[in-house]
């Protein structure tokens, strides 16, 4: 006899997604002290193995619209961007609070 939880529907491709979930959440705990998921980490890996081909070759690659590619990496780069400000702010008050005379 099977034994079937609370809200299991007896769909293979249900339960193909709920593993796809579950592998996917892994991959991103593992990611997260990198400041990616696994997702960004896919588009990023064909972005550097597809070496200077098109946003539209990426998208196709990736199997996503190209705005939708567009919008990702937008955000991607700007959130890379803001850590970047960040780090050179902390960087220059770090510097700045050095060459204040010690009162």
């Amino acid at each position: 006899m099977k034994t079937r939880y609370p809200g299991d529907v007896d769909c293979t491709c249900y339960r193909l997604r709920q593993a796809a979930r579950l592998v996917s959440r892994t991959y991103d705990s593992f990611l997260a002290p990198c400041g990616i998921s696994i997702g960004q980490f896919g588009m990023l890996a064909t972005l550097a193995a597809m070496n200077g081909e098109s946003i539209s070759k990426l998208a196709d690659a990736l199997q996503i619209e190209r705005t939708t590619l567009s919008r990702n990496l937008l955000r991607s780069l700007e959130k890379q961007l803001g850590r970047l400000e960040a780090k050179m702010l902390n960087q220059t008050l770090d510097d700045t609070l050095k060459r204040l005379p010690n009162v």
